[in-house]
């Protein structure tokens, strides 16, 4: 992973996000990161990481977004969040503020209800994205 993986996803996200700012894109592009879960902070047995819904990051870029800050910190084990942990409202909040990002044109209505409740904590005011 640190060797071969890792490098690799640095080099591709690092490149397009240069790509879009250069081509003047990336205030109007959300390029965001991220997964349901985190990972074991140890190797498994069989050499992987396991799902740890403890700890768990997101890269966000772009979009009108403020960016370059790292928001939270975890102890220096990667156990468990030691600064600024998330709760499940915010977390809502970042993933209405992805969808958000994504319809910007389109009542809440039109989306498809699975997404509409992460909607509800910002409500119609989508100043927060800007």
């Amino acid at each position: 992973m640190r060797d071969i993986v890792a490098p690799m996803y640095d080099q591709a996200y690092s490149a397009l996000l240069e790509d879009l700012d250069q081509r003047g894109m990336l205030d109007s592009t959300l390029v965001s990161c991220l997964a349901e879960f985190g990972r074991t902070p140890k190797v498994n047995p069989a050499g992987g990481r396991d799902h740890w819904p403890q700890v768990s990051c997101a890269l966000m870029a772009g979009g009108g977004m403020q960016t370059g800050q790292a928001i939270g910190a975890t102890n220096r084990l990667g156990e468990y969040a030691a600064v600024r942990p998330v709760n499940m409202q915010e977390e809502n909040i970042r993933r209405g503020r992805i969808v958000n990002a994504v319809m910007l044109d389109h009542p809440v209505t039109k989306l498809p209800p699975c997404f509409r409740h992460y909607i509800d904590d910002i409500g119609s005011d989508r100043s927060c994205l800007l």
